[in-house]
């Protein structure tokens, strides 16, 4: 079942052209991974028609910029808790089919060596959406972080005048079902949060990383484990370790976080409609010193630099969120990356709302 909790009262009365949006390519690309992944995909609303009225958009001074995240679940109208939220995990392990795997091989063998490094762990893999309004399931299945290189980061590999994978797979202009699809699909984490003295937390991720590297991102950013359930076959949203990544990047404790709500369920299309779970929440950390607890995190590594923009509602003649919105998008603190301006997209649409 595909749950789509779409709303339009919070677009402004735009003429049809601007309800379809001005395409947002993606960023972040490295040399070494783009023989294997296109991140700018900048054509990507030709590769992708049919799923073009699904995506997300961002107002941004009179027009809409169209995001290449397929939403699949808004939850900034309904706000189910995530005490409401259930997850199912099942107990078999996805693996990629026999043929798939003969078809990526090439790509992956060449994609391990640039990945070396990398250790194999256990995601959970987003299979089916149900709701009623009032309740979400998401339903799981463990996955191999390797069969997530193996599919969702060789999509783009070209060799001779064979088709990609990207062109086998979505041949018909559109995303296949959670359900049938043949790629890992695990469930990646985007967390949006708001200092104790009223500052967006935007994360400039270090030039190092392969993977959209030297780009914004939200204040943290990841994926869902297996170990994030604790064994458990089924449980609340809110009781997943939602917070380890956030433990991990900025070095805060569980008890920071508070007021922690989903935002909302996309699949990005650059990545062939990975699931991207996007969450907010406010912290009781002023923003200096959550830099302090940052430098000391484990993971620090992965972000240059923590970065920020005023919301505080006092002395600004446009409602602050608004502003904050309108200078990421202009590239103040640096280059946007498409999950930072998908959770903006959401986020300021829930503030719309209040």
């Amino acid at each position: 079942m595909r749950v789509e909790y779409h709303t339009s009262t919070w677009q402004p009365d735009e003429s049809a052209r601007l309800r379809q949006g001005r395409a947002i390519p993606g960023a972040g690309a490295s040399p070494e991974l783009a023989p294997f992944l296109d991140l700018v995909l900048a054509d990507w609303p030709t590769i992708y028609p049919r799923e073009i009225e699904k995506c997300l958009r961002l107002p941004y001074r009179g027009e809409l910029l169209l995001i290449p995240q397929v939403e699949i679940v808004d939850n900034t109208q309904l706000r189910v808790p995530l005490s409401r939220i259930s997850v199912t995990v099942g107990e078999k392990c996805f693996e990629t089919g026999s043929m798939f795997r003969a078809q990526a091989a090439p790509a992956y063998k060449e994609l391990r060596r640039l990945f070396s490094g990398a250790h194999d762990s256990l995601g959970l893999r987003l299979r089916d959406v149900e709701g009623d309004g009032d309740s979400l399931v998401l339903h799981t299945q463990p996955v191999s972080y390797f069969d997530y290189h193996r599919s969702h980061l060789c999509l783009d590999w070209k060799k001779e005048n064979r088709k990609t994978l990207r062109q086998t797979i979505h041949c018909g202009g559109s995303l296949c079902e959670l359900q049938d699809s043949p790629l890992a699909n695990c469930m990646g984490l985007n967390l949006l949060l708001v200092s104790a003295d009223s500052q967006l937390v935007i994360q400039y991720r270090s030039e190092e990383l392969l993977f959209r590297g030297g780009v914004l991102a939200p204040s943290v950013s990841g994926g869902i484990q297996l170990e994030d359930a604790s064994g458990k076959s089924e449980t609340a949203m809110g009781d997943l370790d939602l917070l380890r990544e956030a433990r991990e990047e900025l070095g805060i404790t569980d008890s920071s976080v508070h007021d922690l709500a989903l935002l909302g369920i996309t699949r990005e299309l650059i990545r062939g409609g990975l699931p991207e779970v996007f969450l907010s929440g406010h912290l009781c950390q002023r923003s200096e010193e959550l830099v302090d607890c940052w430098r000391a995190a484990p993971d620090r590594w992965e972000t240059r630099e923590l970065r920020f923009e005023s919301v505080d509602r006092s002395d600004q003649d446009e409602p602050p969120h608004i502003r904050a919105v309108h200078r990421v998008v202009e590239g103040i603190r640096g280059t946007p990356g498409v999950t930072l301006l998908a959770a903006l997209a959401l986020w300021m649409r829930l503030r719309h709302s209040c």
